[in-house]
């Protein structure tokens, strides 16, 4: 059976940085009928009036696309190229990573890698950056590092900060207004099941580039995606209960209240001011100031 591939369009708004009534259009163009961060061929970045300011090309772009030149291409899946390696070691691509769970795995041999990307955004699904990954594999494809590199978008497309981490990204996400970044790390396990970093979070300034804070998970707890709220990067760590982290970094504070999944049962919403459930006809408030523990950094 023989598909027929296509390309088409998806309109969506975007960046933070804007003035009210001047934010620009971005115009994200997929290789086929469905559209993922994998198929994304070209960003092009408008004005309110439709005129194109940039193109921005994530593949060609690609800050560890030099992998493709060091071994062969041999497959494709999902769009991300393995490339077949030899005579190279994990240390070789992460020189420096403290994250390791174990003081060997600096020197596994590295048999394949990978480079995919996918999309950073804001708490209103702005498009507001790449993050790039580097995944090393082994020679059963199970990954045994990786590296990321996460880009932020100006409001004319170009690249304003390139923030480099030592471990693998899940998902990175900014405050809606632009100025920090936050990300999970440690979400990776060998073919043993073994957890190849440590688990927590970080976050970021965008405006310098460096780290403000970095929360190593406690054992056992998994980090689930980050959201925003506003100004407010929220991290939720689950295991036999639910751990919420709600970080603050203009004020450079942070929150922390767990709760168990019965509770979580009567959740309605997260706001930017604490959290909302329901009990009977009535709401019950749990508000960061009042009801969190509180911490500064």
């Amino acid at each position: 059976m023989k598909y027929l591939i296509t390309s088409f369009t998806v309109i969506c708004m975007a960046i933070q940085g804007m003035a009210q009534g001047n934010k620009p259009l971005v115009e994200i163009k997929y290789d086929g009928d469905f559209p993922s961060d994998a198929k994304i061929e070209k960003i092009v970045f408008k004005t309110s009036t439709g005129n194109a300011i940039r193109e921005f090309d994530p593949k060609a772009n690609h800050p560890f696309k030099n992998v493709r030149s060091q071994g062969l291409i041999i497959s494709q899946d999902r769009g991300e190229d393995k490339v077949k390696v030899q005579g190279r070691k994990v240390q070789d691509f992460i020189p420096n990573s403290s994250k390791f769970r174990s003081s060997q795995a600096a020197a596994r041999d590295v048999s394949f890698v990978e480079t995919p990307f996918n999309t950073v955004k804001d708490g209103n699904k702005n498009l507001v950056g790449i993050t790039y990954k580097l995944r090393l594999l082994d020679e059963n494809y199970h990954e045994i590092g990786s590296t990321a590199q996460i880009q932020i978008f100006d409001e004319q497309g170009n690249i304003k900060r390139a923030i480099d981490t030592e471990t693998d990204v899940s998902i990175a996400v900014t405050t809606n207004d632009g100025n920090y970044l936050g990300f999970n790390y440690g979400g990776v396990v060998d073919h043993d099941w073994n957890k190849v970093y440590d688990e927590g979070f970080s976050v970021y300034s965008v405006k310098t580039g460096g780290k403000v804070l970095d929360i190593k998970a406690d054992e056992g707890y998994t980090i689930g995606v980050p959201s925003v709220r506003g100004d407010l990067i929220i991290f939720a760590l689950h295991a036999s209960n639910y751990k919420y982290y709600i970080v603050d970094p203009k004020r450079k504070k942070y929150y922390v209240n767990a709760y168990t999944k019965e509770q979580l049962f009567k959740l309605k919403s997260i706001t930017k001011e604490g959290f909302v459930f329901k009990r009977g006809n009535n709401e019950i408030f749990d508000s960061y100031e009042n009801a969190f523990t509180q911490f500064t950094f």
